[in-house]
């Protein structure tokens, strides 16, 4: 799992800038909610934003008029979800007359009946929805400027600040903007400065440019009337092959040519495309060439034509171009899920690993939702599997609490000391240099000035540094007495959990001790860990928040669940293979499919009957259903703390509830 948002370069940098913990924390959880690695609670598919809850809403309404998919029903709950996301804004956010105007709209949308009568007034609420979608982009930015001013002293200021980080979530999502080099962005600004907020809006909301995309096709060796299908288009190889169009970088494209290119069936191609950044550029120019190859895989149908891995990006008009590789994760040893083939999981498993490979985002939603529908589920079971994701959500995000606190601190502690040691080296470099000039050499005074600029660089170092070492030792302390597994999680979750719910009169002694050095950690965590630590210790603190949070989980999970069965009927009826918003669903609707399958292993992994004995995927998804009910009951019934939560066996078969401790 990657940790945005928690990366040593820009934490360190947030450490020696003046920026406020509301600005840092603003930072760190949009980073945090674009990255495609975190958890499905975390990222932006998830998450309640207004612009894709309307866009979603008034394209199934659109579709509706058309070809009456989706039906009826679940287009009037994607509406009541976008209008929940409107008297949101309307309630929390900045004025603005856009989200009053889309609140009246969608109420208006769902008094609209299924008559054939009544479907000119769905398209005319839904043309009413996409202009003032137009005007969303100056709200969204008058949130930013409102959160980025809040100095997060009390309750409310926090609820704003999470707020405009759903809502800033959701649009930099769906530009595409890619984390790692938005983070890397980000870094450069928090320089110690003053930092321009405007600079930093600039940052997270930027306007397209011109891009170039080079990468090369297997399976032909030229492609006949490539430019009349896409304008921007070009051969770079083969006897129909133009001049190369880079301008300044040529020279760099011509040596990518050469190093990469090879004899045989195999042809180069060029475009253009508009993207907020290089890598976002690479990723849209491979889709627009995968596209594009349908004419022509349609026009040979026994041929295969294939991009290549990677190619080459450079912004119109630079000189300066980068090699693009696709990210790929690696680990030394695979495990599988579980040891067994029980009945029912082999099919859900085979759809979740093809839509996973799937180039086409919508391609991928579809196919998370057959592998949904592989373990049993049908449309109308949505808010059963929707209960049972909540609860593999509340325990996958408490095995998950520990997980940022130790990267936070360690990939700090670590990046000091890469910088100690950097410094010691160059001061070596600059001592011996000194050493062999005269007093009067005319390079002396600049070397003696970048001797004491780097004495003091490595005395900063070593204050920070210094500064860490309390909390790494109690992180080292926690880690003995909680566990940690090989995947990083913690492995004693009960003891993890009552160290952050007030003291028990008969809790053991290692969790008094595991609380104790929670407090030492606090202070030296970033803004965003601290945040999510408190938040954990205030759930698990009193029954009823928990409670709520596992009720606002539930409604989450069906707005997606919804959303992803809409893409899907869409791709399936009437063969829509893009859309706004269309890659980060189709990453939310794999994620999804990843849970099934996690809380289902948890489940077999613990059940001791022989393989075709085990109970069907959709027998557990009904029971842990259930389970939520009960929990959600007990947790209403109960004042305090949850102290009988049991949080190891949330999505096991081990036991018939989650509420068994003493």
């Amino acid at each position: 799992m990657a940790y945005a948002g928690l990366g040593p370069e820009l934490t360190c940098a947030m450490d020696r800038s003046s920026a406020s913990v509301a600005q840092r924390f603003l930072v760190q959880a949009v980073l945090q909610g674009i990255e495609h690695d975190s958890q499905v609670t975390k990222f932006a598919a998830y998450r309640p934003g207004l612009l894709p809850a309307v866009e979603q809403a008034s394209r199934a309404m659109r579709s509706f008029t058309s070809i009456a998919q989706p039906q009826h029903e679940l287009v009037m709950r994607l509406c009541r979800s976008a209008q929940i996301a409107a008297d949101r804004a309307v309630e929390l956010g900045p004025p603005a007359p856009a989200t009053k105007e889309l609140a009246a709209a969608l109420t208006l949308a769902q008094r609209l009946s299924v008559e054939d009568g009544h479907r000119s007034a769905f398209v005319s609420v839904a043309k009413d929805l996409e202009s003032q979608l137009l005007m969303l982009n100056r709200y969204l930015r008058n949130l930013f400027r409102l959160a980025w001013r809040k100095v997060a002293n009390n309750e409310s200021d926090w609820n704003l600040l999470e707020y405009a980080v759903d809502e800033l979530v959701c649009a930099v999502a769906a530009t595409n903007r890619d984390r790692r080099t938005l983070e890397q962005e980000l870094a450069g600004l928090f320089d110690g400065s003053h930092i321009r907020e405007e600079t930093v809006l600039a940052c997270f909301l930027p306007p397209t440019r011109p891009f170039h995309y080079a990468c090369i096709i297997q399976g032909a060796s030229t492609l006949q009337h490539l430019s009349t299908l896409a304008i921007s288009a070009q051969l770079l190889t083969g006897p129909h092959a133009g001049s190369l169009p880079w301008g300044p970088a040529n020279r760099q494209l011509r040596r990518w040519l050469d190093r990469e290119f090879r004899p045989g069936p195999r042809v180069a191609v060029t475009l253009r495309v508009d993207a907020c950044d290089r890598t976002s550029a690479a990723r849209l120019g491979r889709r627009t060439l995968v596209e594009l190859l349908d004419q022509y895989v349609a026009g040979h149908r026994t041929v295969s034509l294939r991009l290549e891995e990677g190619g080459i990006t450079c912004e119109v008009g630079s000189s300066k171009a980068a090699n693009y590789v696709p990210l790929s994760r690696s680990v030394h040893s695979a495990y599988p899920l579980i040891q067994k083939w029980p009945n029912g999981l082999r099919q859900p498993l085979r759809m979740t690993h093809l839509s996973r490979i799937a180039e086409s985002p919508l391609v991928a939603t579809l196919l998370a939702w057959s592998a949904i529908e592989a373990t049993g589920v049908s449309a109308q079971d949505r808010n059963q599997l929707a209960r049972a994701l909540s609860l593999q959500a509340l325990r996958q995000s408490i095995v998950d609490s520990l997980s940022p606190l130790r990267h936070d601190l360690r990939s700090r502690q670590s990046w000091w000391s890469s910088r100690i040691k950097n410094c010691n080296a160059q001061l070596e470099r600059l001592a011996a240099a000194i050493d062999q000039l005269t007093s009067d050499h005319t390079g002396a005074d600049k070397i003696d000035a970048s001797y004491a600029q780097t004495d003091e660089q490595l005395t900063g170092a070593r204050i920070w540094q210094a500064q860490l070492g309390p909390a790494v030792s109690a992180l080292d302390e926690i880690e003995k007495r909680c566990g940690i597994d090989e995947h990083g999680h913690v492995r004693h979750l009960n003891v993890w959990i009552d160290a952050l719910m007030p003291r028990h009169r008969r809790e053991l002694s290692e969790v008094t001790e595991v609380r104790n050095l929670i407090e030492v950690l606090i202070p030296h965590l970033t803004p965003l860990t601290r945040r999510g630590l408190r938040s954990w210790r205030r759930r698990l603190s009193s029954a009823q928040e928990l409670a709520d949070w596992l009720e606002a989980s539930h409604s989450q999970m069906t707005y997606l669940l919804d959303s992803i069965y809409a893409a899907r009927n869409l791709t399936a009826h009437a063969g829509v293979f893009s859309a706004p918003g269309d890659t980060v669903l189709g990453q939310g609707a794999v994620m999804v499919a990843d849970m099934t399958l996690e809380f289902l292993g948890n489940w077999y992994r613990h059940e001791g009957a022989a393989p075709g004995e085990m109970q069907m995927p959709i027998h557990i998804i009904a029971q842990l259903s259930n389970r939520q009910v009960d929990l959600i009951n007990s947790l209403r019934s109960t004042q305090g703390p949850a102290y009988k939560l049991n949080a190891e066996w949330l999505t096991s078969s081990s036991s018939p509830t989650a509420w068994d401790r003493e």
